[in-house]
């Protein structure tokens, strides 16, 4: 149904840029994950509209990317592996991710054997590109961990003649939607970070960093863009996040506790038209991600100074 969505919205002239798997926990792990996303390269593949094709990316833990069946199938249909990344750090990686420190090693065991498979095929030209997303839960652990990451990543890219990585840096918030307690007050952009290492070798190799948000807007005048289209105007709220469930959500909806419809009953024409026309409501008062609260760099400041203008006001 997703792959028809799209298509049937390239025939009404409107260009979805990016479409991102993460699936409700690891995608790899669904039984139908080769027949389903073989569908995703078909589209492709067959594309004919005027307006050029989604890029498509497979969010993923690296956990199976080793297996041959499971990159064979990511490269048949040029699908670009985003692999979610916080730290390498053994003790803090196990915590994070089966709440066991003690298993940390043998999972980043395997996650390091995916990461070198996808290098080893990106250096030899097989796949479309790769991206690692630094998603921070907590900012602390990107910050103590980020030197270590890096130093990894671009020996073992070095090893299979790749010259460039690239990695998504997630500004540290702390609340979404209620999913996280409040810890922060500001939105932190690791400015000291993106200055340090964005641009620079390490290993002889070129780190590029690129903040989450570029992969939706491209530039200002997109956000402007928002600000003319939306009746709260909300930056996350903008795009399109599709559940398991077929229901349109918030991104930062982590409980889905609010949908807009849903993709098997609705185009993306009119599930685009509920976000333009919602109002805020209970869904985002919890949440410390919304435009009045805003902080951390002088965009973000000057747009909630636009928000509270303008009295956008969910009270």
């Amino acid at each position: 149904m997703l792959v028809e969505r799209i298509e049937e919205a390239a025939k009404q002239g409107i260009y979805i840029r990016h479409c991102g798997h993460s699936g409700a926990g690891e995608p790899t792990l669904h039984p139908g994950f080769s027949k389903h996303i073989g569908l995703f390269g078909k589209m492709i593949e067959q594309w004919s509209y005027s307006i050029p094709p989604p890029n498509i990316s497979l969010v993923t833990n690296a956990f199976l990317l080793h297996r041959n069946d499971i990159m064979q199938t990511i490269i048949d249909n040029s699908i670009i592996p985003t692999i979610s990344l916080p730290t390498i750090n053994p003790k803090e990686y196990g915590e994070l991710m089966v709440g066991n420190a003690e298993k940390g090693d043998a999972l980043l065991e395997s996650v390091f054997e995916g990461v070198e498979k996808c290098f080893k095929e990106q250096g030899a030209g097989r796949l479309k590109d790769l991206y690692f997303h630094c998603s921070p839960p907590q900012r602390d652990i990107v910050r103590n961990g980020i030197s270590a990451m890096l130093d990894h990543l671009t020996k073992t890219a070095k090893k299979h003649r790749v010259g460039k990585i690239k990695v998504i840096i997630f500004p540290a918030t702390s609340n979404r939607s209620g999913a996280i307690k409040k810890q922060y007050k500001t939105i932190d952009m690791f400015k000291d970070i993106y200055k340090k290492y964005n641009k620079k070798k390490i290993n002889t190799v070129q780190v590029e960093l690129m903040y989450s948000y570029k992969m939706f807007y491209k530039s200002i005048m997109e956000i402007v863009d928002v600000f003319r289209s939306f009746k709260y105007p909300c930056l996350w709220n903008a795009s399109f996040f599709i559940s398991s469930s077929g229901a349109s959500l918030c991104v930062n909806d982590q409980a889905h506790s609010y949908d807009f419809g849903d993709i098997f009953s609705h185009s993306f024409k009119e599930l685009m038209e509920r976000k333009e026309s919602y109002e805020p409501d209970f869904l985002c008062k919890p949440c410390n991600q919304k435009p009045t609260d805003l902080k951390g760099s002088l965009l973000l400041s000057l747009l909630r100074l636009i928000f509270r203008v303008k009295k956008y006001s969910i009270d």
